[in-house]
């Protein structure tokens, strides 16, 4: 192979192995500057597409995607990335049509089935999507992705225990993962074992599945919990974790080891049988911290409020906002509105002029605690679908929490506007796909209302 063209490939090769470690905003300029050299390369063309979903640049993704069909209009990936596309700006209907076609072309393809189902789950259609799932799992016996998926739409459907434990393979059965040791509870008496407690999934996962953790220790054994940094100062304050120790996979020096995701399905959870939310504390530092925060707002009604979780997540775009939506409800007279938001969409909220009728509480945070502290110093929480509406909810605080559409299993569209796993929380939904106009009116008109009770002091009177 030439030599130019030995370190053209190199360049493609360098940017998968970036989006391989969730690097896709580094992978972009190399594989532009590649495909400026090789501008007929189906695989360059779908590889920046891919991309450019993970960076939720649809526009980006739908160029890159075009050109793959151009050249290859029969591309499985190209037209499942079109429906992607089609899906982040809720034109289901075509996002459907490049799904089906895929599907059309390789019957025989597991990932044909997932992807279509991946699609209409978006739109609430998860019978149809359990169907298309298991198909895909019928032609990849064990295909983690697909037992993933199935696991998700299981839980939709309030089927927790088969879907926490389809979610909660091994943990070294992800590609993705280096194999380790892993021994499974196979009994419920515990005494005289050291059991790990690992973290997975995302945060939210973790604290609406802490609650588990008091169940597990009163087997007998002795419970380390394995948390990433943000969460270790939370877990510290569980009275049921003897230890908390660094995120490993290190299993040797323990007898069993379970996920934390693992833990619903041991227990056979359902809707109709969960265990109250675990409040997870924030230290005495996090606490005066906070105080100092909120101290000169003592006399007013103080909201903690958060738009958008991780940028990272496949379906932030759905569940995520914008921070001007807050500004118009930080209006309110008698209330003071607090940010409890750090991540990528930090700086715009910074450099906006028109939020400094809001207090920034979170961008010096050094972990998850110091949101907590925060969060307990406030009359109300209003968040969409985060960490933060987990967190809020667990301690017993009053949180609004905005859903999507089709929002995730916790707060399934069959509960109505309260959900079994937060009885403090209140969900306000949207009724259009996309349209946060609804949703913000009624919290307007719901928190005038919860002013005037503050102010005359019937809130919270039983």
């Amino acid at each position: 192979m030439p030599l130019t063209r030995r370190l053209h490939a190199e360049q493609i090769i360098r940017a998968q192995a970036l989006m391989d470690n969730k690097r896709p905003r580094d992978a972009v300029p190399l594989i532009e500057e590649y495909l400026h050299t090789n501008p007929d390369s189906v695989h360059g063309w779908a590889t920046l597409g891919t991309a450019a979903l993970s960076l939720h640049d649809a526009d980006l993704a739908e160029r890159a995607f075009q050109e793959v069909l151009a050249r290859a209009p029969e591309h499985a990936g190209a037209l499942n990335g079109m429906a992607n596309v089609c899906a982040r700006r809720w034109e289901l209907d075509a996002g459907e049509a490049y799904a089906r076609r895929a599907l059309e072309l390789y019957p025989d393809l597991p990932g044909a089935f997932a992807s279509f189902g991946a699609h209409i789950v978006r739109d609430g259609r998860f019978e149809e999507a359990r169907e298309l799932y298991e198909r895909a799992l019928e032609l990849e016996p064990g295909g983690y992705q697909i037992q993933q998926g199935l696991g998700l739409i299981y839980m939709q459907l309030g089927r927790y225990t088969e879907g926490y434990k389809l979610r909660a393979r091994p943990v070294w059965e992800n590609p993705s993962q280096k194999p380790g040791r892993r021994l499974p509870i196979q009994t419920r008496d515990l005494t005289g074992r050291r059991v790990l407690l690992k973290q997975d999934e995302g945060n939210g996962d973790c604290v609406a599945t802490a609650r588990f953790i008091p169940m597990v220790k009163a087997m007998g054994g002795h419970v380390s919990m394995a948390a990433r940094g943000p969460m270790r100062r939370l877990f510290q304050s569980i009275e049921a974790v003897d230890e908390v120790v660094e995120d490993t996979d290190a299993f040797e020096t323990y007898d069993n080891m379970m996920t934390l995701i693992s833990l619903p399905g041991y227990f056979r959870a359902s809707p109709e049988r969960l265990p109250p939310p675990i409040p997870m504390r924030a230290p005495a530092e996090a606490r005066q911290r906070a105080r100092k925060i909120v101290a000169p707002y003592s006399e007013l009604f103080k909201v903690g409020f958060c738009w958008a979780g991780s940028h990272g997540f496949v379906m932030n775009y759905a569940r995520s906002t914008t921070h001007h939506r807050f500004l118009d409800l930080a209006k309110l007279e008698g209330t003071t509105f607090f940010s409890l938001y750090k991540g990528e969409l930090l700086q715009p909220y910074l450099d906006d002029p028109a939020a400094r009728i809001t207090v920034d509480a979170s961008s010096s945070d050094t972990d998850y605690a110091d949101a907590v502290g925060v969060m307990e110093e406030m009359d109300l929480i209003i968040t969409t679908d985060t960490c933060v509406a987990h967190l809020a909810a667990s301690l017993g605080k009053p949180t609004w929490i905005l859903v999507h559409k089709v929002p995730y299993f916790y707060f399934s569209s069959d509960f109505g506007d309260r959900t079994p796993w937060y009885p403090s929380a209140r969900l306000f939904r949207q009724t259009e796909h996309g349209n946060w106009d609804g949703v913000f009116a009624r919290v307007k008109a719901a928190l005038a209302q919860e002013l005037a009770e503050w102010r005359s002091g019937a809130r919270g009177a039983a």
